[in-house]
Order: structure tokens, then sequence, then C-alpha cells
């Protein structure tokens, strides 16, 4: 009777040993099996309000479920879009993707000073059906609205604080038009209209409609009460400053890079601020060799003219146009530096 006692105990510690065996492996970790990661997390501070929020799965999913299956609160609305990485094509057997990327384009930027709390559930599945083990949260918390950059925008490409034609005020979100019609002050004063809007209402420019002294040092100013669309205050920068350069040409024509063989030859001189026409005209002269050439002026705008010969050039000679410091601009500062150019014609 006590050996089948021993017996029988054996029996059940070795069921029980075999039950536990196949609970060593333990539960299937979500991100291991599904979601590797996603763009958001609650150690960053999102700056840019307008960027797609990402989720990286590890399975080829289908895309209805997870639509469905995907959950913010606040909500926001989004565009989906669907890629893989690395890209390669699907029906290659070969590709073997790492992640499949579900990208959430936010419609309206995303709330400002905000913790979204979002989770995918367990409907979603991948494409063979099977379904997340179990929710899968996450957060992320957005910076405030904020005035990133003030640019002083120039007419020429690569150079900063020449003379201006706009100023560009870029925020990281969406911002309420009417605290932004008129936002800037300048010393000196400048006048300003507002010209164009960015389509998701975050970058903002300003045409300069009245020419800017030379050689002078501004100061602009944002003012202090401008809001997103949520209503949220602005904050980040508010001034900026830049210096005017001096009178000059920065653009002429006959140019180094010319090949000139037609003896009717049109001059241009473009200057980097609004000149005064009449004296411009005055300090312009034209030569070949020593004899002077005549002709006519035609302003292209305020900034530029053209200057047509009263008879055509002869071949084989060099010609000189200059325009000396006594041009100035509509506030009569001087040319800086005296301008001049010479060129020849070929046969």
């Amino acid at each position: 009777m006590e050996i089948m006692r021993h017996i029988v105990l054996i029996i059940v510690i070795l069921s029980l040993a075999l039950c536990g065996c196949s609970d060593l492996q333990g539960p299937i970790e979500k991100e291991d099996k599904f979601v590797a990661k996603v763009s958001f997390g609650s150690d960053s501070l999102i700056t840019s309000l307008t960027r797609p929020l990402t989720i990286y799965f590890k399975h080829d999913m289908n895309r209805q479920s997870v639509r469905q299956a995907f959950i913010s609160d606040p909500e926001f609305d989004y565009t989906p879009h669907w890629t893989i990485d690395p890209l390669c094509d699907l029906a290659d057997p070969r590709c073997k993707p790492d992640y499949y990327l579900f990208y959430l384009y936010p419609d309206q930027p995303y709330r400002s000073d905000t913790t979204y709390h979002c989770f995918l559930d367990t409907t979603a599945y991948d494409a063979e059906g099977e379904r997340l083990p179990e929710r899968y949260d996450f957060e992320f918390t957005t910076d405030s609205a904020r005035l990133l950059e003030i640019e002083a925008k120039s007419d020429l490409i690569g150079k900063d604080n020449v003379f201006p034609k706009s100023l560009v005020l870029w925020f990281n979100t969406s911002m309420e038009l009417s605290y932004l019609e008129t936002p800037l002050t300048a010393l000196p004063e400048i006048e300003y209209e507002l010209y164009e809007i960015s389509t998701q209402g975050n970058i903002f420019e300003y045409r300069i409609t009245q020419p800017l002294y030379a050689e002078t040092e501004y100061l602009v100013r944002v003012n202090a009460d401008i809001r997103d669309i949520w209503g949220k205050p602005a904050v980040g920068i508010r001034e900026i400053a830049f210096v005017t350069d001096p009178v000059r040409v920065i653009y002429h024509y006959p140019n180094p890079q010319s090949i000139l063989k037609d003896p009717n030859v049109i001059l241009q001189v473009r200057f980097n601020t609004a000149m005064d026409k009449v004296i411009t005209e005055n300090a312009f002269s034209f030569v070949g060799g020593a004899t002077d050439i005549y002709g006519s002026f035609q302003w292209i705008s305020d900034k530029a003219f053209l200057f047509y010969p009263e008879h055509e050039l002869t071949m084989s000679r060099t010609y000189t146009f200059s325009v000396d410091t006594s041009a100035i601009d509509l506030y009569s500062s001087p040319l800086g530096n005296e301008f001049s150019y010479s060129f020849n014609l070929r046969d």
C-alpha cells in the first residue's frame, strides 16, 4: 500500500513537471511579434507639429484592420500611407523588407502643448490573419506653437542681408491668419504686405514694398500676441537684425560668359537697390577705344536699365561701359565703387 502511494505521488509530480514545460516560453512580446517601434515616443518632444506619425511593423499587415485598430486621445484625422524599408519590389521573392511602415499624416497639425495617448487594439492582424496578441500602447507630447525662424530673403541666391526683398516667418505649426496680417515692426520703418502663405499655414512671406536704405542696420520685431489655429500663443524667437549692403552693381551684360558675334549689342546694368534714374544715366558711359558711343536708355525696373547704342558696333574692337560713383539710389546714397567692364566682338 505504501508502495502504491509513492507511485501515485511520482506520477503527480511528473504530470506537473510536464505541464510546466509547456509554459517555459512565456507570453509573446507584442513589440517582438508585430510592432518594432514608433517614430514618436514618450521620451521625445515633437517640435514639428505637421510631421507624420510612423508605426514600424515587422509583418505585412492587413491595412484596413490597422486603420480600424488605431485609436488616439485626443483624436486626430489623418491621411494614411504605407511603404516598406528598404524599398524593393514585393513581387520579387528575394525582397525581404525589414519593416512595413504605416505613415499617419495629420490632416491638421497636432494640438500644441498636448500629450496624445495612442494604441493599436487586438483587432489588427497581419496578412496571414494573425492578430496582435495584446493591445499596443504608446504616447507622444507636442511642443508649444513656436516661431522657428525669421528670414530676410534676398534677391541674390546664396547671399544674406544684401537688400532683402521680403521677410519670412517660419512656424512649427499652422497659425491663425488674423494675428499675422501685419505682425512686424521695424526700426528704421519697413513698409510691407502679406504676399504668400504656405499650404500648411506655417510659413508667411511679407513682400517689402519700399526700397531700403543702403548700409543701414535694421531691427525687425514680431508682435508678442500671435496664436496658432488652436488658439495657443506662439513662443520662440522674436527679432532679427540685418545690415544692407552699399549700393553696387549685381549684374551686367555682356558678362564674362558671353560670346559676342552680333554687332547689335544691348547693354544691361542691374543694381541691388532702386536708383535715381536721371542721375544714374548721367553717371553711365560707353566707349569703343577712345570714342564715346551714344544711345538710349530703357529702365526695365527701378533697379535695372538697358542701353541701346545708336549704331552697330564694330567687330574686333574693345568696348568699355562704366557707371561712376556719382550714381545714387532713391535716398541719395552713392554707388559704393565705380563699376567698369570691357568686352570684345569676335569675327
